[in-house]
């Protein structure tokens, strides 16, 4: 039995590697495929962090196929995660969730989850992350209709390279930005976004979340 979870470690995190990379490739047939493969090694192994990482590849790679899927593969990410201790995977998990909760399943317990996310990275010292979160944060608010924040969360989070490297809806959101707003409008919003720091970008983010909350408890 010893010996079958040593063997499934390596399986899981090789498997769960290359789903993440056809996924970015575009693969996603054979990304599909593999997932399921990279969870059956994974739950083999009987170790919290190859669960959250092959949950997390498995909700990645049907993120746009199939939502609903994706959601309980990231809910079981997230869960392992949690069991595991494992911050990181934890936030990661938690910032798909709210993704994909805002846009196709519960709006309410998507905020919640960016939420989570934030703190998490941010408690954890993991800056990058942290504006990869507001980023995906801007990229919800555009497409829910509270174009002021995201305007403001795009000039917080977009000036790190990296971190847009990981959020490739930028562009469209950026363009849809500036045409509901005008560019001068965008353009200030977006200055005093930059002109936070990470703290104050936090809080900002937490606030707006809050206030996107309470909005949708009251709404009819």
């Amino acid at each position: 039995r010893a010996g079958s979870k040593r063997s499934g470690e390596p399986l899981a995190q090789l498997l769960s590697a290359e789903v993440r990379g056809l996924t970015v490739l575009g693969r996603l047939d054979e990304a599909m495929t593999l997932a399921e493969a990279a969870v059956a090694a994974a739950e083999a192994s009987g170790i919290p962090a190859w669960n959250a990482m092959a949950y997390s590849a498995l909700g990645g790679t049907f993120a746009r196929s199939d939502p609903g899927r994706a959601l309980v593969a990231l809910r079981r990410a997230r869960t392992a995660a949690r069991l595991g201790g494992i911050k990181s995977s934890e936030g990661l998990a938690a910032r798909s969730l709210g993704r994909l909760e805002s846009l196709y399943g519960d709006p309410l317990a998507g905020l919640g989850y960016f939420d989570d996310s934030i703190d998490l990275f941010h408690q954890s010292g993991q800056s990058v992350h942290v504006l990869v979160t507001l980023l995906g944060l801007a990229v919800v608010f555009e497409a829910t209709g509270r174009a002021i924040p995201a305007a403001v969360l795009y000039g917080a989070s977009s000036g790190n390279s990296f971190a847009i490297a990981f959020v490739p809806d930028l562009p469209a959101v950026d363009e849809r930005l500036r045409s509901l707003l005008g560019n001068e409008t965008f353009e200030r919003l977006a200055r005093e976004g930059a002109a936070m720091d990470l703290g104050e970008a936090v809080r900002y983010a937490r606030e707006q979340i809050q206030l996107a909350r309470e909005a949708l408890v009251g709404a009819p």
